[in-house]
Formats: C-alpha cells, structure tokens, sequence
C-alpha cells in the first residue's frame, strides 16, 4: 500500500463528485480514495465469481452468502439484522486472524529427525521473539521449570508478556485448527510436542509447513531440508577437453568447433550413485528415504526419467563441440548438471566464461574523442571479455543506442592492448557507408580507414593484400563482399564486423556463403532488430 501510495499520479487523485464553484483545483486523500478502488474492486469480482452448487448450499444463509449476493443499490437492512450481521462478521474476523499480533512472541514447531531409521520423528512446540530470533525457549525445558523461572523466562522473550501459558495454550488450539493432528498433544495442559511416522512426517513437511507458517507460525526444519542443504537427483555431466589435460597448457580461447569429451554419471546431490544403488531407491515405496547418513526426498517418477535418460547414453566417452556444452549449462536444466574435470584445461577456461567481474564498467580508451555512457561502458567491456575467450559475440542493443561507437571505442581498446595486428573488415548497408566513415573519423581519428567502394577499387591479391596492411579498417558493402569474395577469403582479418546483420539470416543466400567463409581472429555481428537464426549461423 505504502509503495502504491507513493509512485500514484497526481492525476489520480484529482477530481469532483459535484461541479465546483471556482476553478480550483481539488485533490482528495491518496489512501483513502485508494482503497475505496480497490474494495470496489474486489466487490465486483466477489459478487460475479460464480461458484459451484456444493460451495452456494454450505454457504447458504451465512454472512458469505449474504456478502456475495449485496449489490450496490440494494435496500438497507432492519437494525436487527445488521446486528445478526456484524456478529457473523467479527466471529468471521476472529477465526480468519486468530493469532494475536500485538506481541513479540511467537509460537513455533521444530522438526527433529530421529536417532535410528526405523525411529520415531519429534515435532517439539517452542515460543520464539520475532525481534531477536535467537530467543527461543522449548515447551520441553519450560514446564519443569518453577512458577518463578518460568516468569522469568517469558519477560525475557517479551518484557510486557506474563500470561506465556495462556499464549502458548491460544496459539496451539489454532494452529490444530489448521492441522488437527496437534490436538493429540493438548490432552495435557503443559504440551512438549508430539511424536510422528515417517509419512506423517514427510506429509507435515510438504504440506503443513508451509500452511502455517504463512498463518504467522515459525517453523524450523532440519538442515538437510532446506534449499541449501538439500540433496537432489540428477545426473552429472562430466567434460573435459579432447587431446588435452593437466594445467600445464595454457590456451585461453574458446572455439566453437573444438570437441569436447564427456559422460555421464548418476549424482545424488554431490556424491556419486550407482546404476544398482540407483535401482533401490527408485524401488523405494517411501518419497523420504536414509541415504548414506542423511534423510533425502527422491521423486520416484523423475529418478526413473533419469535412469532412462542414462541408460540412454552409451557407456564411453562421447563427444560434443564447445558450443554445444556452452548451450548445454546454458539450457540450466534441472536434473542435467554440467561439471568440468578441476586438472584440465577446460576448467580454467571455463572459469572465465563464468567471471562476471569482466563486465564491470570501463573508463573511455584512451584516444577515444568522445564520453561513453554507463550501458555503452557495459558493452565495450563485453565485447572485451569475449574477445579475450574467444567467443563471437551479438551486439542487440535498439536502434539509436549507440552500437556504431561501441564498435570504435572497442576498436581503440583493442589497437592500444596489441600491436601489428590485421586490420578489422567492416560489412555494412551501402546507404551507411559514409556514415561509418564519418562515425570512425569523428571519435577515433588515429584509426586508418580504407572505404572499399567503386569501380576503381583493388582487384588483384597482391595489391589488395599490401593495400590493406597500411589500414586499421576496411569498410564495404554487403553487395561487394559478395562480389569481391574471392579477395576478401585471401586474408585473415582481425574481425569481421556486420552492420545491420539481419542481412544474413537465409543461410541458403550467395550474400550470407560468402561473408560465413570469411577467415577472421574475431566477428561480431550488430542488429537493431530481434535476434534470429542468423545468430546461430554466426556465432556457430
């Protein structure tokens, strides 16, 4: 309400329920006119929600029958009945909030696993302060103690509380409200807790936890249920890179074409499985089951699609290229987990690919006639990050965003970080060749652009070859670099750089052959548009 109250317009509260006597502007109260939106609202949703004949005859002639059946202009009712009426509604009031939360007490359930597997499962009932967590007193060291003690224990979770029995007797008939089964605990007047079964315990942890603590209970779990500590099924992804091993080899690049061996394993959490250990859990009648010194949750229908899925798999080492694993950890599939062998190179290759500190802001390259915006910074430092692993990359961003001074303020980067490199090789709509001219001329005017364009251009290798080695960028056509291919392959550029790249998204295009078998270090693709297949052709 507060976050609603504050980002509402002006606007909204602006307005006359009759027509004004001066032109004065009238704005009435945020919050005020705020809920009167929305119990409208939800009025109109209650009153027209259709339900089912079961629900309409178990609500017959109750104060939710009658709510659901108000319309906005209906006689007012007899004095009589809006009292019959308001006490319907605060004992409906009653039971909908029935915990008190005036105070800083809270009452809660902690769930102990037993000692041996065949044991019984302990739900103990304690009293926390929702100030200071850490304050927690157990039902089980309470009782025992004396009349004095025991007051002394409830000032010290709540300094204004001196009823904690009542408090704690209150809030434990509620909470069975929710789950009946605590009502086995309250036939003493000083209640510790209750003993469960393996499913009532299991059916308590996946069910009942949940409920009440979204009714203002504390529920506190054991460790290995938690999302941190819990143990899931999955298979594991083992790769490591084909023809190398050791730390010793040192190769920083990624290659989409480099193979990439792999296999799979069977994993519960972190640990290994076998197939026949594997066997007897998915025989397991039970969804909790003792698993190498710790209670785990299996779900039988998923363990058997992953033993289908490995048995799937043949048994050897198979093969992948490095594009197909990097989708692979992409996809982020649950029960498919990719793992890289620590000893071999892949590892520490990988390692980067998941460094996000590279993409941190950068300070405009020196050389740069210009004043990068944070975003741009943003994009100049990831084009950075994947050159230095390897990777082709797609620069998206919309139209106007700046992508033309990204390239050049990359460029520069790149110009002051290495010497005696190739020139970059720029393919763009001819209606935009000048402007990359101008565009590079403007922010970078240390960079030697050659503007491939016209019938007296270079036609033979040698020359064009020895033509280019005097330039750090040549710019041409989509058209030309069709035409001039022949040329064109004969190098090896620096980076292959296509404007407007939705130019060669139909693999099966003459324009799209001839720019996929350009040689280069590098290639970025640029696009305003949404991206499309041609990606994959490009970065693949």
């Amino acid at each position: 309400m507060k976050q609603a109250l504050e980002w509402m317009p002006l606007a909204c509260v602006c307005g006359f329920s009759a027509p004004p006597a001066s032109h004065q502007i009238q704005c009435h109260d945020r919050e005020t006119l705020l809920r009167h939106f929305s119990e409208f609202l939800i009025t109109d949703i209650v009153t027209h929600t259709p339900f089912p004949q079961v629900m309409e005859s178990k609500i017959k002639d109750t104060l939710i029958s009658s709510c659901k059946r108000w319309r906005p202009h209906q006689q007012p009712l007899e004095l009589a009945a809006i009292r019959k009426t308001f006490q319907q509604w605060r004992t409906w009031r009653q039971q909908l909030n029935p915990i008190e939360i005036d105070t800083d007490l809270q009452m809660g359930f902690r769930l102990e696993d037993p000692e041996e597997i065949d044991g019984e499962w302990q739900l103990w009932f304690l009293v926390c302060s929702r100030q200071d967590p850490s304050l927690k007193l157990d039902l089980v060291d309470y009782w025992p103690l004396s009349l004095q003690k025991r007051r002394s224990q409830a000032k010290l979770l709540d300094s204004d509380r001196s009823d904690l029995e009542r408090f704690v007797l209150l809030n434990l008939g509620y909470a069975a409200r929710i789950w009946p089964q605590i009502w086995a605990a309250m036939e003493t007047d000083q209640p510790v807790g209750l003993s469960l079964s393996l499913e009532e315990a299991f059916a308590f942890l996946k069910e009942q936890v949940w409920v009440l603590e979204d009714a203002g209970f504390k529920a506190m779990m054991p460790a290995w249920w938690t999302p941190a500590g819990r143990r899931r099924a999955k298979l594991k992804m083992k790769a490591k890179s084909k023809g190398l091993s050791g730390s010793g080899t040192k190769q920083n690049n990624f290659s989409a074409e480099k193979l990439v061996k792999y296999h799979y394993e069977l994993a519960l959490g972190e640990e290994q499985i076998q197939p026949e250990e594997w066997e007897q859990l998915v025989q397991a009648k039970i969804p909790l089951v003792h698993f190498r010194g710790q209670w785990v949750e299996l779900d039988q229908t998923q363990m058997r699609q992953i033993l289908e899925l490995w048995r799937a798999q043949e048994s050897q080492e198979q093969e992948m290229s490095m594009l197909e694993l990097i989708k692979q950890a992409a996809a982020g599939e649950e029960t498919v987990e990719v793992e890289i062998d620590p000893q071999d190179t892949l590892a520490h290759m990988w390692d980067q690919l998941q460094d996000k500190s590279q993409l941190e802001l950068i300070s405009d390259p020196p050389g740069f006639q210009g004043c990068l915006r944070d975003y741009q910074k943003r994009g100049v430092a990831w084009l950075n990050y994947l050159d230095s692993l390897g990777l082709n990359g797609c620069l998206a961003d919309d139209m106007g965003l700046g992508k033309t001074v990204e390239v050049i303020a990359h460029l520069i980067y790149e110009q002051a970080q290495q010497e005696d490199i190739s020139p970059t090789l720029l393919i763009v709509p001819t209606s935009v060749l000048g402007n990359w001219q101008r565009e590079i001329h403007k922010f970078a005017p240390e960079l030697r652009v050659l503007l491939r364009h016209g019938t007296d251009r270079t036609q033979e290798k040698e020359a064009f070859s020895q033509e280019c080695q005097d330039y750090d960028v040549v710019i041409t056509s989509f058209t030309l670099a069709r035409l001039d291919q022949t040329l064109l392959t004969s190098l090896t550029w620096q980076r292959v750089v296509i404007d407007e790249a939705q130019n060669i998204k139909n693999p099966k295009a003459a324009q799209t052959k001839a720019i996929l078998n350009l040689n280069a270090v590098h290639r970025l693709a640029l696009t305003g548009t949404p991206v499309e297949i041609w990606c994959y052709l490009w970065l693949g």
